[in-house]
Parts: structure tokens; C-alpha cells; sequence
């Protein structure tokens, strides 16, 4: 019984990767926007890519995949994503690696 009772007050491990889920300006330090290509643009190619990144304990992008959204999109927004850094995540108060998603919205302007 008391080896029952120590196991339930006992902590989980440390989780080696945190999921964060959606992640956006309130977390970055430094939120780069893609550049949607004028190529694009003349396609008239628009819509939403969702790209899961992988951040370290700094805060620094170490990988970025587009998993969604118009092929001809995606790798403007991973290299938007890669150039990101966002503030530490932290776990129990300490920093550690976190994976999420940016969601990046292409739309061409009414006066283009």
C-alpha cells in the first residue's frame, strides 16, 4: 500500500518535447510574415498553410513542415516559419523543446 501511495504522488518524467498546440504572436519574439510571391499572386493562389515547427529551448525554429494548404504556398510559409523565434517555453518553469503550428493566411488585396 505504501509503495501504491508513493507511485500516485509521484511526478511523470519530464516530457522530452512539450505540445503546444496553435502558436502565434503572443508567444514570438519575432514573428516573420511569408512573402507571397508575385507569381502567386498572378495565379490568384490563395488560402491557409499550416506549418508544424519544432522550437528549442532558446526559442530558435529548428524545423519547419508545411502539412497543409495550396503546394505552391508552402514553402514561403516554412521559411517564414524558419525565421521565427519565439520566447522559451517552459515546463514546470524551465525551458524545453515544444512542437506546434503557425497557421499563415495568403490572400490577394482588393485593390490588386
Amino acid at each position: 500500500a505504501a509503495e501504491a501511495e508513493a507511485a500516485a504522488k509521484a511526478k511523470p518524467p519530464r516530457p522530452y518535447i512539450l505540445e503546444v498546440g496553435a502558436i502565434g504572436a503572443p508567444q514570438a519574439e519575432k514573428l516573420v510574415m511569408p512573402v507571397y510571391s508575385a507569381f502567386a499572386q498572378r495565379m490568384n493562389m490563395e488560402g491557409r498553410v499550416t506549418v508544424e515547427i519544432e522550437v528549442d529551448e532558446s526559442g530558435k525554429v529548428v524545423s519547419a513542415k508545411a502539412i497543409d494548404g495550396p503546394n505552391m504556398l508552402r514553402d514561403a510559409a516554412e521559411n517564414a516559419a524558419k525565421r521565427s523565434t519565439f520566447k522559451p517555453f517552459l515546463y514546470e518553469g524551465t525551458p524545453i523543446r515544444a512542437k506546434g503550428s503557425i497557421v499563415y493566411s495568403f490572400t490577394k488585396k482588393a485593390d490588386e
